[in-house]
């Protein structure tokens, strides 16, 4: 495929901005290695990525080609903090490392070091709130298509992330790229960065189109219950530092919580249902008794958040990134 940014479309500027970031995140972090067998192979599954990414778009060296919307940044941001940059390949970073990798693309769209350091604080905080969760694990796509790419890598990357977005109603390089995004940790809706930072749990509209459509409570029962925790916490973030530090958008945080306790109440009535056509211990009622857990756990430590003033002046002076130095 010969695609460049001047010729995607807007929804799937997301994506290309993801994926290209969480390749240059991969570099960076093969940079950082000390131990030289450890390099190698960082630095040999970096190249894979770029191999595979080259395949969809035409330029994988630059993606600061198109402005990048404040809010965008962040919610791109908030992603990159749970991404995967070597999956599918099983490489250990440290975690100050994986922080200034992704400071330093960060930087590119505008977010300043102390930004990027802000989200990883809420990160660790946001996790916290959830037992037992794999932020490591990437494993949207099923049993069959981890075992697929443990077998052959990057090279089955293409094929499973064309079929991830077809499934999501896409099509061509769209599909393509948002199934490769998808292995990566990004947004597990197709939409583009409105869908990004967990808002797709939010967004009231069908959380993936086509063949998995049917609204975000019915997608949430598609996906594991440790995937659901990740964008559980990535919403928290989302919910912190774009609709509460900014202050002007306070309603639309107190809209948040009340649209999770919605799709809390969608899967109450899914679990009174499965009550009447399961046993009590069966793996289908635990599998919702835990996802309504975690959205509980959820709204609660939301409306623990201070929705006040002190905020605004806490973090906003040092968000953004002066024209003039960048």
């Amino acid at each position: 495929m010969d695609t460049t940014p001047h010729q995607l479309a807007a929804e799937t500027l997301y994506t290309w901005r993801f994926n290209l970031a969480t390749l240059a995140i991969a570099e960076y972090l093969a940079g950082c290695e000390k131990d030289s067998q450890r390099q190698r192979k960082k630095a040999k599954a970096a190249e894979r990525k770029s191999e595979a990414l080259r395949g969809v778009y035409a330029d994988t060296s630059s993606f600061e080609a198109a402005p990048v919307d404040p809010d965008d940044a962040i919610r791109l941001c908030i992603d990159l903090a749970f991404c995967a940059p070597f999956a599918p390949y099983d490489l250990e970073y440290s975690d100050k490392d994986f922080q200034a990798a992704t400071s330093s693309v960060c930087y590119r769209f505008g977010l300043t070091e102390e930004a990027v350091a802000a989200i990883f604080q809420d990160k660790r905080t946001a996790v916290k709130v959830y037992q037992h969760i794999d932020l490591r694990r990437v494993a949207f796509f099923g049993a069959a298509g981890m075992a697929a790419l443990a077998l052959t890598g990057f090279a089955a990357a293409p094929l499973l992330g064309g079929a991830i977005g077809s499934a999501a109603g896409l099509s061509g390089i769209a599909a393509t790229a948002h199934g490769l995004a998808f292995l990566g940790g990004g947004s597990i809706a197709a939409g583009g960065a409105g869908m990004s930072g967990g808002l797709w749990l939010v967004t009231g509209v069908g959380a993936a189109t086509g063949a998995l459509g049917g609204g975000s409570a019915a997608f949430i029962r598609t996906i594991g219950t440790n995937e659901l925790k990740v964008e559980l916490a990535k919403l928290q973030i989302s919910y912190r530092q774009i609709e509460a530090a900014k202050l002007t958008h306070i309603a639309k945080a107190q809209e948040i919580i009340t649209r999770l306790h919605a799709q809390r109440e969608e899967l109450t009535r899914a679990l009174l249902e499965e009550r009447e056509l399961n046993d009590k211990n069966s793996r289908r009622l635990k599998d919702i008794e835990d996802k309504i857990a975690a959205i509980d756990a959820t709204i609660k430590r939301m409306k623990q958040e201070p929705l006040d003033s002190q905020l605004e002046g806490q973090r906003q002076p040092a968000f953004w990134v002066s024209d003039e130095n960048r």
